[in-house]
């Protein structure tokens, strides 16, 4: 499970890639069209967001990969001290957005949750997403998408064993 907590230890983001039976993975296919479920758990002082495995999200792989590839894009500009953009990951079902951006201090970073209240709620309200700001420290982005990339690495590799047999 990849784990964001900030600065003061108060806003917490765990992602989970899973491997259940909404996994949808065939090799042949493109990145864009096999998908991996995930759990998620956005926790903000008393507020908790979460979607379970019942939820039934998805990422695509090529989502995945760009999600982690940004991640390690700006630990590069951080160690190199070049200044970038804002950086923003969104899933094609638009569960959520997060962003990343630059605070000019040493090994931190902004970072922008976004929630869509109408796919989050399913619907019972909408016209809105609900949303936070919070800084971490660098290792502990990177330390995320390292722990993304093992448990998505887990799974394709499960995934090529399956297919070889």
């Amino acid at each position: 499970m990849a784990i964001l907590i900030n600065k003061e230890n108060n806003v917490i983001l765990k992602i989970d890639l899973i491997k259940n039976s909404y996994a949808d993975i065939d090799n042949k296919r493109c990145d864009n069209e096999n998908w991996i479920p995930f759990t998620l758990c956005f926790e903000c002082d008393e507020e908790k967001i979460i979607y379970d495995a019942e939820r039934k999200c998805t990422f695509n792989i090529g989502e995945i990969k760009n999600l982690i590839n940004m991640i390690n894009d700006l630990e590069k500009y951080c160690e190199n001290k070049i200044s970038y953009n804002k950086q923003c990951f969104c899933p094609v079902e638009n569960y959520f957005e997060i962003c990343f951006y630059d605070t000019f201090e040493k090994n931190e970073i902004n970072v922008e949750f976004w929630v869509n209240y109408g796919e989050y709620t399913l619907g019972r309200k909408y016209g809105y997403d609900k949303g936070v700001r919070f800084v971490v420290d660098l290792q502990c982005l990177v330390s995320f998408a390292n722990d993304l990339k093992i448990r998505f690495n887990e799974i394709i590799s499960d995934s090529e064993n399956k297919s070889d047999t």
